[in-house]
Parts: structure tokens; C-alpha cells; sequence
């Protein structure tokens, strides 16, 4: 569910030939590897278009935080699951204080964006076993880190207006703004580095 081009429907593809994906994006399903169109759908994630008990895994990473109705969403992935199925959640945790993500710091508002479109974890536990779902649990799948150095991280794809709805989200102003704030940092750093490297240096006496 969110299927966006396909990324993960041809990682699943290597457990199960039998994978199908929604996105409610006609841009991005475009996007999927043509051995995939005969099996995505163009749709709401609230109003899923499929009948009931037809699917053993309904698989959603990263993509709940887009979905206007969460609740309903899953709500609906319930109905459509088989007796033993299993839906899978996997997305951002932000509000337990676990993640820390350099453009919260840096871009203005992302984080309080980020804490109003992603819903915790326990809320996500909570609709799911309102929706009759059992043995519902939650931990963490994965904690990513990603290092860059210096100036490089201009260049990160992340770092780009459109490379992650955070900043997608935010005005040029604000993206400009939060530019300069990493800009500064690494100015910051820089000379920071060079007075250290000069104490090193220094001729003893």
C-alpha cells in the first residue's frame, strides 16, 4: 500500500511472485518496472478497492504518514486480510525522542510537521486492534544511520527540495533558510578544525 514506483513490490517479488501494489500517484506508478503494471492499482488507500480476506501481507513502509485517513486505511487492510494474515507497518517514529534527523534541526517546522503527519506508534497499535487485528506489536526494524562529511552533504539527494517530503512541504523561503543553516555549520566546523589543527601544531616552548 503506497507502492510509490515499485521499489519494495520488487523486493517482495523475490518471497512471493504473487505481489500487487497501490499508490493513489499515476505519476509514480508510471515510474514501476514494466513486469509490475499489470498488477498495481491507482487508488485511495481509505477506499481500497479490493474485497474481502484476499490478501495474506499487507505491506506499508513508509508511506502511512501520506494517507489522509490512517484509521480508516487500516481499518480496511483488516477486512482484506486472509484468517493468519499479517499488516505490516514500517515508517518514521518521531515522537518518542529515538530519531534524530538533521533536517529537523536545521529546516524550521519540519520536526512539528513530521510529529503531526506521522502517528505513533502506539496509536497505530491502538486502530489496529480496534480493527479486530491480533497479537499486534510494534518494535524497531531498522535504525538507519547516514554519515556525510563536510561540504558533500550538499550534494546528499536527501538534502534537495524534492527528495523527501519534509522539505517538499516547505516554502523556497524556509528551504532557503534552513540551506544557509547547514552552510553556516559547516563554515562553523571548518574553522573550528583549524584552530584545533593549529593547536596541534604549535611549537612548544
Amino acid at each position: 500500500m503506497g507502492c510509490g514506483t515499485g521499489h519494495w513490490l520488487t523486493e517482495l517479488q523475490a518471497v512471493s511472485p504473487y505481489v500487487y501494489g497501490l499508490d493513489s500517484s499515476t505519476r509514480m506508478l508510471q515510474q514501476t518496472h514494466p513486469e509490475l503494471r499489470d498488477r498495481l492499482v491507482c487508488g485511495e488507500a481509505g477506499h481500497l478497492p479490493f474485497g474481502e480476506a484476499v490478501f495474506d501481507l499487507i505491506f506499508c513502509v513508509n508511506a502511512l504518514h501520506h494517507f489522509a485517513d490512517k484509521r480508516k486505511f487500516i481499518t480496511g487492510a483488516a477486512q482484506t486480510l486472509r484468517s493468519g494474515g499479517t499488516l505490516a507497518i514500517i515508517g518514521m517514529e518521531p515522537h518518542t525522542g529515538q530519531d534524530h534527523w538533521s533536517l529537523h534541526h536545521h529546516f524550521e517546522g519540519t520536526r512539528e510537521a513530521d510529529l503531526a503527519r506521522y502517528p505513533s506508534a502506539e496509536s497505530i497499535k491502538n486502530w489496529m486492534t480496534e480493527a479486530s487485528l491480533v497479537e499486534v506489536s510494534s518494535g524497531m526494524a531498522e535504525h538507519i544511520v547516514h554519515s556525510l562529511t563536510g561540504w558533500e552533504v550538499l550534494q546528499s539527494p536527501f538534502l534537495q527540495k524534492s527528495g523527501t517530503s519534509p522539505l517538499a512541504l516547505l516554502t523556497e523561503e524556509a528551504y532557503a533558510a534552513g540551506l544557509e543553516r547547514i552552510k553556516a555549520d559547516l563554515l562553523q566546523a571548518e574553522k573550528m578544525e583549524c584552530l584545533w589543527s593549529s593547536w596541534l601544531t604549535y611549537p612548544s616552548r
